[in-house]
């Protein structure tokens, strides 16, 4: 048995929300359990990292205190939808079935402070763009960024409505993301869809019923019995 057993490996990026255009990379991203040495000893273990493949493997630790503080790259290997699953065991299925614990307005917030913070870095005028200046320079503003605030933002707002997570966008959303990617909508528009669904956002907070944060006893309680089962199987075996 390997050291770090894998028990869940997902697609993610652009192809798990219906958006992968004929040059986008492959992003796949997963979960591991360390060795038992890794929890009672002095061992740490973070991720594994295979840059030429566009793949990381979360330790299960990390993995969940990214989840509790909403982390959306997080929730997406947690919500993919079953076509991105590339690899699944026992106690990814586990994990699964208990994805919702970690659902909160975390979530939203993580999504609604980073495109607050970032939303000034979008426009040539401004010329802190990053690693991303070729797309300033050849539409006017960063496309890319863009196209991850307006599908944030909405994810959030169907987050709020309907208590339920979905990567996967409806073609119709898919359809804009793609001409918004390709530098089809002007800045203009693309900012004022920015802007309502941030607006959005918060006033739906005043009336959603997703919970603030999410309940670390229950987190922990799953925490401690997963890995209690997970361990038990490993010495069974």
């Amino acid at each position: 048995m390997n050291i770090h057993h894998t028990i869940l490996k997902v697609r993610t990026g652009s192809h798990c929300h219906g958006t992968a255009m004929p040059t986008s990379d492959v992003d796949t991203r997963g979960v591991c359990i360390p060795d038992e040495s890794y929890f009672l000893g002095l061992n740490h273990f973070e991720q594994y990292e295979d840059k030429e493949n566009d793949t990381v493997i979360y330790g299960i630790d990390k993995f969940i205190k990214l989840a509790v503080k909403g982390n959306m790259s997080i929730m997406n290997i947690l919500f993919v939808h079953k076509k991105d699953w590339i690899f699944k065991d026992e106690f990814g299925d586990i994990l699964l079935e208990n994805r919702n614990l970690f659902l909160s307005r975390n979530i939203v917030n993580a999504t609604y402070g980073f495109c607050k913070s970032q939303i000034h870095k979008m426009a040539r005028s401004h010329g802190d763009c990053g690693n991303r200046k070729a797309l300033v320079d050849k539409y006017g503003y960063d496309t890319k960024f863009a196209y991850h605030a307006v599908m944030g933002t909405s994810m959030a707002i169907d987050l709020l409505k309907s208590g339920v997570y979905l990567p996967l966008r409806s073609p119709s959303e898919q359809v804009l993301l793609l001409k918004i990617r390709r530098g089809e909508i002007s800045h203009e528009k693309v900012m004022d869809m920015i802007q309502q669904n941030l607006l959005t956002i918060k006033t739906l907070e005043i009336i959603s019923d997703l919970p603030l944060k999410p309940d670390l006893d229950k987190i922990s309680n799953f925490k401690i019995s997963f890995l209690k089962k997970y361990f038990k199987w490993q010495n069974i075996e």
